[in-house]
């Protein structure tokens, strides 16, 4: 029996395909090896902005994802804009 003020697993955030014409705003930047301004939310909802490079644009389990050039991901829902390039939503 759960107690009364157990809260569930947070459940995951589903992932939303991204438009296309974003998605080759991405592929693009990473094909040209630009150094890139991304804004972007993070899993805990916080509003981040780094510059760096998009190493790739690729697809796990159904999501879709850049790898940045220090080793972190983005999933592409997330993405906000890429050098003033807005997500549309």
């Amino acid at each position: 029996m759960k107690p009364k003020d157990a809260v569930p697993p947070k459940e995951k955030d589903a992932y939303s395909p991204i438009h296309c014409g974003f998605h080759d705003v991405l592929e693009s930047t990473a094909v040209r090896r630009v150094i890139c301004k991304i804004i972007f939310q993070e899993e805990t909802g916080a509003v981040r902005t780094e510059t760096t490079r998009i190493s790739d644009v690729y697809s796990s389990g159904g999501e879709e994802f850049v790898l940045l050039e220090s080793g972190s991901k983005i999933r592409l829902d997330k993405i906000q804009s890429v050098d003033g390039a807005v997500n549309p939503r």
